[in-house]
């Protein structure tokens, strides 16, 4: 996750503005444990989810029927959110009965097989709420309200458990989840319960915005907003494009995206914000400055950081610098890669946030810093911190492998193997599937070196073999060195993306060619 302030990019993770115990790391946060949570595993077979909710989304009804034995209760994903709930009620067959909210919990014990339980969601009272700022937040007539919030659940869930949802909603409005569709039902899987993912109610349009491997479903939530339909078209489409030239392809077949127009930039850039989550799929929030125009979201790192959080599995909270650090790094790089920047600008963008780095902190060791960042608001020091690791790494693996080997094929590799979305990862765990994927000791080694030290990353033998030269101004790209292909090589998209490019403007020119035919024989 990014948020930025007036003076230097601020940046803050996942967790700290919505559903998370583990970490503000846009990987997408994880949901906290009840601490309600029984001690036997469910053997529920599965259940349903009917949701409902008034005209002017001030109420959320919700009934959830269960396919045999209930569980022992029901618990919401944000534990905060339990004063939330108006009233509960239990059905069985034509009898109900009113059930009580205590403790963070809806008690079922008692209730018959196959018995419902219908509870409201007061949605107003979320949206005023102080405990999360994109856990509920109203956009003009719609409103983005975490499924933590409304959707309740038993406290264990069997990673068997069949979970459909349905929505009745008003003539005319419409609801945006990442969850995949079957029919008119949504299919719910164990990481919609473990994890944080954001929805959307109300009367939007939904853009959905193909890129090389993926969909983008886009909803753009009412309120004032200099951009137009097609810049918000080209922010999205650039950004998932330049995303797509990490390794050729995006990270996952299907994302969606919420964007919540906000109030003025004020100084804090046309995306002041952004945020990710799993929760039963890819699940992006950022907020979108009511002045920001076309031309200024046409560069925006907000939202390529945000999507390659999508490259990584979910990393705990402690960790931040290594999710964060690569997110960082390559908010820079593949906006290169994909023309929205030179090369030069990025290398300046990256020594420009390696200088904050090192200027910030409270002096202790990187791992110490990531474990308490969230108390201290050394986000410099910890992201960039991150970042400078991420081109080390980069750069070892390029060099040693005649650039064979890079960040990008590690991050390939790791997409295929190991984004299970229910699978929280430690640092140490992911750093040693990474050299396993890379075939070298160079992640655990560069780790070691890193968060041992009280000193930002060095960066001066990295930069002489990249032959980058730092001066008061930034950087300069010094030529004449084999070496320097690397350097170049970084910045260039892969072989797979630029493919894609090729057939893309082959077929535009095809077209264009078709076009002038047709002209000319209508002339004639």
């Amino acid at each position: 996750m990014r948020w930025t302030t007036k003076a230097a990019p601020i940046l803050t993770i996942v967790g700290c503005l919505s559903l998370a115990h583990a970490g503000c790391g846009g990987a997408g946060t994880r949901a906290p444990t009840s601490a309600a949570t029984d001690a036997a595993q469910s053997d529920l077979s599965g259940w349903h989810y009917t949701i409902r909710v008034d005209p002017r989304l001030t109420r959320l009804d919700a009934s959830v029927c269960f396919d045999g034995e209930p569980p022992p209760a029901l618990v919401p994903g944000r534990p905060e959110a339990a004063h939330l709930v108006l009233r509960a009620e239990l059905r069985e067959g034509s009898d109900s009965r009113r059930l009580t909210v205590e403790n963070g919990r809806i008690d079922l014990d008692g209730a018959d097989e196959d018995a419902c339980v219908r509870y409201l969601v007061d949605l107003d009272g979320a949206a005023s709420a102080r405990f999360g700022g994109t856990m509920a937040s109203r956009s003009g007539t719609d409103l983005m309200a975490s499924p933590g919030i409304w959707l309740w659940r038993p406290p264990r869930i069997a990673p068997t458990a069949r979970v459909r949802a349905r929505f009745v909603l008003p003539p005319g409005m419409r609801v945006s989840v990442p969850w995949p569709r079957e029919g008119r039902t949504y299919r719910l899987d164990e990481s919609a319960f473990a994890f944080v993912a954001y929805a959307a109610f109300g009367f939007f349009d939904v853009e959905r915005i193909d890129v090389p491997g993926a969909t983008l479903e886009v909803a753009r939530l009412d309120g004032p907003s200099a951009l137009s339909a097609e810049g918000l078209r080209r922010w999205i489409r650039a950004a998932g494009t330049a995303e797509a030239s990490l390794y050729g392809r995006f990270p996952v077949s299907r994302a969606q995206i919420v964007v919540l127009p906000t109030g003025a930039s004020d100084g804090n850039g046309p995306v002041p914000f952004g945020i990710v989550g799993r929760g039963g799929g890819a699940s992006i929030a950022l907020l979108l400055a009511a002045d920001a125009t076309d031309d200024e979201v046409a560069t925006d790192w907000v939202a390529v950081h945000e999507m390659t959080h999508l490259a990584m599995p979910y990393v705990r909270r402690e960790d931040a610098w290594l999710s964060e650090g690569v997110a960082t790094y390559y908010q820079e790089v593949l906006r290169a890669r994909a023309d929205m920047r030179a090369p030069l600008e990025a290398w300046h963008a990256l020594d420009e946030g390696f200088r904050r780095g090192a200027s910030d902190g409270t002096g202790r060791a990187l791992a110490s810093e990531s474990e308490s960042v969230f108390r201290t608001g050394a986000f410099d020091r910890v992201y960039w911190g991150g970042a400078a690791f991420a081109l080390a790494a980069d750069v070892e693996l390029r060099s040693r492998s005649g650039r064979q080997e890079s960040l990008d094929t590690v991050l390939e590799r790791l997409s295929r193997c190991c984004l299970s979305p229910t699978r929280e990862w430690t640092g140490p765990e992911l750093l040693a599937k990474m050299d396993e994927l890379a075939g070298h000791d160079v992640f655990r080694r560069l780790a070691r070196r890193t968060l041992r030290s009280t000193s930002f990353p060095r960066v001066t033998a990295t930069y002489d073999l990249l032959r980058l030269r730092r001066t008061d101004d930034g950087i300069d790209l010094v030529e004449g060195s084999a070496v320097s292909s690397i350097r170049d090589a970084i910045m260039a998209p892969p072989l797979a993306l630029q493919r894609v490019r090729s057939a893309a403007r082959r077929s535009r020119q095809d077209a264009a060619s078709d076009w002038g035919d047709l002209s000319r024989e209508s002339e004639e």
